[in-house]
């Protein structure tokens, strides 16, 4: 607990939890101001605690970066209101550290983001078996039975960015993306949603019509098609066994000629001597990642015009900004639906 002068901005009192906690003495503290002391890390955080306490008078969990007399940085969450101390306005402040409560925080999303992307990776195994088998289903009932896993592991993939978006939404970096959707879709996997769950009644859904100039903007990670209902020449570079074959074997049987690499030095001779129209290429690969892949196929001759896709298990904007930073055309988020 601190007691800071309005008027001087020096300390009036302090108590015993704000001398340990910072490493000076009572009698070094008192007299001083906070900056003399060095507390604030950056001022900025500080001009903004002023100003809301001069316009509201009171401040509630005000989170501030904060110095001790040895020079140890410590998170601190204040609270602040403006009291009147020994005849003069003062305030009144008291801190609680929550340094090891944010170190916390960061590396629960940190292990949130590495076990989205584990689970993406059987997922999309999964995901591109499901599309091969889509295709050599024949029987109704087999293609029942193909559906359901489908749908399930559809909502298995939408559960995983749920969990990702859980680290987004406390740390503020949970980002909308606007797009455009097939209504009549989203309806029916609603009602087939509520119907799995045994609440279905009768719904009414009502529709505002679009005004001119209002159409939603189409997803800016979608790139132009290099060439749709065409056989191509596609080379796949992942070093997961079972999502490499489930892919290759859905790419064939979608009429391309495909080959395959497990690692970034056989992925570039490939590059060399295949010569591909688009190349597919995992950004966790062992040794060499997709990153420094990419940027050697740019200055390879035989690969400067091949059309690079990335496919990982990251699908933040910083990881697509990566991406092309290092010489992709499109970032792919695990897993692919094959639909698509």
């Amino acid at each position: 607990m601190t007691i800071v002068s309005m008027r001087t901005h020096r300390h009036l009192d302090v108590n015993e939890a704000a001398v340990r906690h910072s490493g000076y003495t009572r009698e070094e503290m008192l007299g001083r101001t906070k900056p003399e002391l060095g507390f604030y890390v950056a001022p900025d955080p500080r001009d903004d605690l002023l100003h809301q306490l001069l316009a509201r008078g009171q401040v509630r969990d005000f989170e501030v970066a904060f110095r001790t007399k040895t020079g140890e940085e410590r998170q601190l969450l204040t609270s602040s209101e403006v009291i009147t101390y020994e005849g003069e306005p003062a305030v009144l402040s008291v801190s609680v550290d929550i340094t090891e409560r944010k170190h916390l925080e960061r590396t629960k999303d940190e292990f949130l983001a590495i076990l989205s992307h584990e689970l993406r990776n059987p997922l999309s195994a999964i995901t591109n078996a499901l599309g091969v088998l889509d295709r050599l289903a024949t029987s109704g009932d087999l293609r029942n039975v193909v559906g359901i896993i489908g749908r399930q592991t559809a909502r298995l993939t939408r559960l995983v960015d749920d969990l990702l978006d859980v680290a987004r939404l406390t740390t503020g970096k949970i980002a909308l993306r606007r797009e455009a959707v097939d209504l009549r879709l989203l309806a029916e996997r609603c009602v087939r949603a509520l119907r799995e769950a045994g609440r279905v009644r009768e719904h009414q859904v009502g529709l505002p019509v679009l005004v001119a100039g209002s159409d939603p903007e189409p997803p800016s990670e979608i790139p132009a098609d290099p060439g749709t209902g065409q056989r191509r020449r596609v080379l796949l570079v992942e070093d997961h066994a079972d999502a490499r074959e489930g892919l290759r074997l859905l790419l064939t049987y979608a009429g391309h000629e495909v080959e395959t690499a497990e690692d970034a030095p056989s992925g570039l001779e490939k590059l060399r001597t295949f010569q591909p129209e688009i190349a597919l290429i995992d950004i966790g690969l062992p040794d060499v990642d997709g990153y420094a892949l990419a940027r050697m196929a740019r200055q390879t001759p035989e690969s400067t015009a091949t059309y690079l896709v990335a496919l990982t298990g990251y699908g933040q904007a910083e990881d697509r900004q990566k991406a092309l930073a290092a010489g992709f055309d499109t970032h792919l988020t695990k897993p692919v639906d094959p639909a698509g």
